[in-house]
């Protein structure tokens, strides 16, 4: 995928498959394996079908704005089935509706998390979980952040940051491995 990366520009922001595998845990752990999950920034999917995998439950879509790259996802989509069949939408994160999701996920460069945080403080619903990798937003404070490679501590972890009422609040702040 990168040659492809550098033929059609947008780098992939790659999940890794432990990192993968330790969400679909916390996504258990929330008892959210039947929910609806938005991968913001989707790519060719690779985060997609991990999770699928992982969360077989899950109604996934992934939201990127490259035509080429949805398309080339909703391709390998075909060789990665199960009873929910993930979908793949072409258009902007920044217009698409988040307000009906369960869980969002997000790993894109940090100039986007500014904007993002703001439409997700806006328009998720309460309860939702809003998942990041290597990456956190502006000024939410976590609930939780998992270690995912203790050699690079600052660069795989993972944030869950959790919607009550109107505004993300905050109970504690967990470290897990």
């Amino acid at each position: 995928m990168h040659i492809m990366d550098a033929l059609f520009g947008d780098a992939d922001f790659e999940t890794s498959k432990e990192a993968t595998a330790l969400i679909g845990k916390i996504i258990a752990a929330h008892n959210l394996q039947n929910s609806l999950l938005y991968d913001l920034g989707s790519c060719w999917g690779g985060f997609v079908f991990g999770i699928q995998t992982a969360c077989p439950g899950l109604q996934i879509v992934g939201v990127d704005k490259s035509r080429i790259k949805t398309w080339l996802a909703r391709l390998r989509s075909l060789y990665h089935r199960n009873q929910n069949f993930p979908r793949f939408l072409k258009a902007d994160i920044f217009d698409v509706d988040v307000s009906k999701i369960d869980l969002a996920f997000v790993y894109l460069p940090r100039p986007l998390l500014p904007a993002l945080e703001a439409k997700l403080q806006k328009d998720l619903k309460p309860g939702s979980l809003a998942i990041t990798y290597r990456v956190n937003f502006p000024t939410w404070r976590p609930t939780q952040i998992f270690v995912t490679d203790l050699k690079r501590r600052e660069r795989n972890n993972i944030f869950i940051y959790k919607k009550i009422n109107k505004i993300l609040t905050f109970d504690k702040l967990e470290f897990r491995k």
